[in-house]
């Protein structure tokens, strides 16, 4: 199948296996070690080390998290809100709480927003992309 070259190949192998040239050695019987890209540069590679060893993260890693957790809490509130709204109705100042929940949950998306694109921006990758915050679909659950 693999043409003459694959069976000379076979034969080279199974002559170097016949003479114990694959016997001891280095590394014989540990795991493969895959964490290394061996694409990377090796400057790059020993400045991830080093950061990984400290556990420092890349700047645009640590602006991921924290948009995340910004966007985490904003939903929070908004549905703790939402909540209080339901079960307060008959309050009189029901309505002008959640009329407040809704706005600042509105402020922090456009702030969220905002650092998205930046994020973007810097990210090295789409595929560690954050999708914008639709306010329409965030707040349908709770406007009927």
């Amino acid at each position: 199948m693999g043409g003459w070259w694959s069976s000379i190949a076979d034969e080279a192998i199974k002559k170097a296996m016949e003479q114990g040239a694959f016997e001891n050695l280095a590394g014989s019987g540990q795991p493969l070690n895959l964490y290394q890209n061996p694409y990377e540069d090796p400057t790059m590679r020993s400045a991830n080390r080093i950061m990984e060893q400290h556990g420092i993260a890349p700047d645009w890693i640590m602006e991921r998290q924290s948009i995340l957790q910004a966007l985490e809490k904003a939903r929070t509130d908004v549905r703790l809100a939402w909540g209080r709204y339901q079960t307060g109705r008959r309050n009189p100042f029901a309505k002008s709480h959640w009329d407040k929940a809704t706005e600042t949950f509105r402020q922090a998306a456009v702030e969220l927003n905002q650092r998205i694109l930046t994020y973007n921006l810097k990210a090295p990758d789409t595929s560690v992309h954050i999708a914008p915050i639709v306010l329409e679909r965030e707040l349908a659950p709770f406007v009927g």
